[in-house]
């Protein structure tokens, strides 16, 4: 069955003019980027980054997928077109005490479960934890933020879009 894709595109133009995740890391020399992230489905959903030098939230508000065409495939292939999924993200300012918050609770997870930071060339870097404890305590080492009023409350600084194959 064959993904209907003519929705997609409506989703698409919502977000003309947003700069992909790479574009901005070069643009700001490094100043925005991913620096870990906290759900991850397909990629990341959310997390906190570096919004022009400052550490913010970022998270998911919308998906969709285009097709293009595939230059590997060969022209007489019947299926010349690959789906590649869009995800956008709103980026949101986070009170200083959350904040301090997140940083408490990433270094828990790292130190428990395993390490999930992003490099400043955008390359995840995953690594096992130096110790390892029962699944209680490291459920106890995570909130998820993008839960509850915390987003309704923050304050919305920019919005990118990566794109995942």
């Amino acid at each position: 069955m064959a993904l209907d894709l003519s929705d997609q595109y409506v989703t698409y133009n919502k977000y003309l003019g947003v700069e992909t995740i790479d574009k901005l890391r070069i643009e700001t020399k490094f100043q925005t980027r991913l620096l870990w992230h906290c759900g991850y489905w397909d990629g990341p959903m959310n997390g906190v980054m570096l919004w022009k030098g400052q550490m913010c939230w970022f998270q998911s508000c919308d998906s969709c997928y285009l097709k293009v065409k595939d230059p590997e495939i060969n022209e007489d292939d019947t299926d010349l077109y690959d789906n590649i999924m869009i995800r956008f993200y709103k980026v949101y300012e986070v009170p200083p005490q959350y904040m301090g918050m997140m940083i408490s609770n990433h270094e828990s997870w790292c130190n428990y479960v395993s390490n999930n930071y992003y490099n400043k060339n955008g390359i995840e870097i995953s690594k096992p934890a130096k110790i390892h404890h029962s699944l209680d305590i490291q459920n106890n080492t995570t909130k998820d933020w993008s839960q509850g009023d915390y987003l309704k409350e923050w304050k919305v600084v920019g919005k990118f879009k990566n794109e995942e194959v």
